[in-house]
C-alpha cells in the first residue's frame, strides 16, 4: 500500500501515527518541494497510491481519473471545495476532514485581525519600519455591533471569544434549522439583516454552490459605510473584482482577509492600505497543524483496520 501526502509543511518524522502506518505497510512518499503540487505532479507521485493526505490541491474528475488505486482521500483541514465529491462518490473514493484541529487556530487568528483592523497595529507596524511615526486613533471593540456569517464550530469559537472580550451586540446569520434550532440564546438574524446593522462583519462559511460570491457588490452596497470586513473562511465567498471596486471609494475602513480565489495571491488588493492580507495562516499554530496532520492519518488507519471513519463526507 502507498501514501501521498500532498500538503506542506507535515511534520512526517515527528508522527507516531505515521509510524504506525509504516509499520501496517504503507509506502509513504511526501512533498519535499514546500509548495503545492501541481497537476501533473499530483499525478506521477499519486498514480500508484491507495490514499491521499490532501491540502487544498486541486483534486478534479482529471487528475482522480488518474489515480486508479485510490481509495481515501484524507483531507488536512476542513473545507473540500478542492475535491471533484461527485467523482468520488460514483468511484466509491471515501473523503474525510479534520474539522476539530482548527477552530482554536482559526478563530483567534479571526479575533487577532479584528484587533489590527481597529486599532490600525498593520499599518503603525509597517511606518516605523519605514522610518515614520504616526498616530492613529482607534475604536474599541465594546462599542460595535459583529456579524458572524455562519454558525459552525468556527463561527461558534469566534462568538464565545467575542462575548468575552465585550462585544456591544453579535448578531449571527445562519441556514441551518437543527443549529438554529440548537442555539436559542443566539440572536439569528436574516442576511440583509446582519449586513445592514453590522459594524465588523465575519464570515466563516463552507465554500459550495450557494455560498460562492456570498457577497458581492449588491451585498457590500447594503453593509454600513466605514465598517469593516474580515474572512477566514474561503476567498471565492468574496466577490473579489467587486471589492476592489468597493475599496477604490472608501467604502470600508478596513478589510482583512487570510483566504483568496487564487493562492498565493498577487492582486490588486494589494494595493489598498486599508487591506490586511495574511497567506492563509488560519491553522498554522503547531498545535492545530500537528492535531490535523495526525487526525488525517488516523483516518487512514481506520479505514485499513476497516473501522468506522470520524470525519467521512
Amino acid at each position: 500500500m502507498k501514501a501521498l501526502i500532498t500538503t506542506t509543511p507535515f511534520e512526517i518524522e515527528k508522527s507516531i501515527y505515521a509510524k504506525k502506518l509504516k509499520k501496517l505497510g504503507v509506502d509513504i512518499i511526501f512533498n519535499q518541494k514546500n509548495s503545492k503540487f501541481s497537476k501533473n505532479e499530483l499525478i506521477s507521485f499519486g498514480k500508484d497510491c491507495d490514499f491521499l493526505i490532501a491540502g487544498t490541491d486541486k483534486l478534479d474528475k482529471f487528475v482522480l481519473n488518474k489515480l486508479k488505486n485510490l481509495k481515501l482521500i484524507s483531507r488536512v483541514g476542513v473545507g473540500y471545495d478542492n475535491i471533484d465529491m461527485d467523482y468520488c462518490n460514483n468511484h466509491d473514493i471515501k473523503v474525510t476532514i479534520t474539522p476539530e484541529a482548527p477552530v482554536s487556530a482559526v478563530s483567534e487568528l479571526t479575533i487577532g485581525l479584528i484587533f489590527s483592523l481597529l486599532r490600525s497595529i498593520h499599518l503603525s507596524n509597517d511606518d516605523i519600519h519605514h522610518g515614520r511615526w504616526l498616530k492613529y486613533m482607534g475604536e474599541d471593540i465594546v462599542n460595535k455591533t459583529i456579524g458572524i456569517v455562519g454558525y459552525g464550530k468556527i463561527g461558534q469559537s469566534v462568538r464565545k471569544k467575542l462575548k468575552g472580550l465585550g462585544a456591544k451586540d453579535i448578531l449571527v446569520n445562519e441556514n441551518n434549522k437543527k443549529v438554529i434550532k440548537e442555539n436559542k440564546n443566539v440572536f439569528f438574524v436574516s442576511k440583509n439583516e446582519i449586513l445592514e446593522r453590522s459594524d465588523i462583519l465575519t464570515l466563516h462559511l463552507p465554500l459550495n454552490k450557494l455560498t460562492k460570491h456570498f457577497l458581492s457588490k449588491k451585498e457590500f452596497l447594503k453593509m454600513k459605510k466605514g465598517s469593516y470586513l474580515i474572512n477566514t473562511s474561503r476567498g471565492q465567498i468574496i466577490n473579489e473584482k467587486d471589492l476592489v471596486s468597493l475599496l477604490k471609494k472608501d467604502h470600508f475602513k478596513g478589510v482583512a482577509l487570510d483566504v483568496f480565489s487564487q493562492e498565493p495571491y498577487l492582486g490588486p488588493l494589494t494595493n489598498f492600505s486599508s487591506c490586511l492580507l495574511t497567506s492563509h495562516l488560519g491553522p498554522m499554530t503547531s498545535s492545530s497543524r500537528i492535531q490535523m496532520e495526525n487526525e488525517s492519518l488516523q483516518e487512514v488507519i481506520r479505514f485499513i483496520g476497516n473501522k468506522k471513519l470520524n470525519n467521512q463526507i
